[in-house]
């Protein structure tokens, strides 16, 4: 699993540059990439690199932008990674795609409650405060882990 900020302006880098210095963020390092000035990475070069089962994608700007870099690799709800658009003000972090199973949601509200912006979840689940179905498997596999580092199986 990694982890990618892309972002579009010089205040979408300075709220990147926020994020990555809130310590503990998250368990794992975040990479900031900055996508404008004279030299940088391309959006469709870096969502190709970075749209990889598991990883966790926050883009930095119009949630049009990244529809439209993430369209053409969605496949499945299982393997698709955690993708969350959040403005460049931090008003609003938004999870867009793989919001139970790659965790987008868990992550919008991490984002949200440390640089204050508002989680926009619209999963039903959530919004009714009952257990998604989708997730039953990746609880089960949970729960052996628990198992395992309690000693028993």
């Amino acid at each position: 699993m990694s982890n990618h900020i892309i972002c579009f302006s010089p205040s979408g880098a300075t709220l990147g540059q926020r994020i990555l210095a809130v310590e503990d963020v998250f368990a794992a390092d975040w990479e900031l990439t900055q996508c404008f000035g004279a030299d940088h990475e391309s959006l469709s070069d870096w969502t190709k690199r970075v749209f990889q089962p598991g990883n966790n994608l926050l883009f930095i700007g119009a949630a049009g932008i990244a529809v439209r870099a993430i369209a053409p690799y969605v496949s499945a709800k299982q393997s698709d990674p955690a993708v969350v658009v959040m403005d460049e003000k931090a008003n609003w972090c938004i999870p867009i795609l793989s919001g139970h199973l790659g965790g987008a949601n868990l992550l919008a509200n991490k984002l949200a409650k440390r640089t204050g912006a508002q989680a926009v979840i619209t999963t039903a689940t959530d919004v009714e405060n009952v257990f998604a179905a989708c997730c039953q498997e990746k609880c089960g596999q949970l729960e052996a882990e628990i198992w395992n580092m309690a000693g028993r199986k």
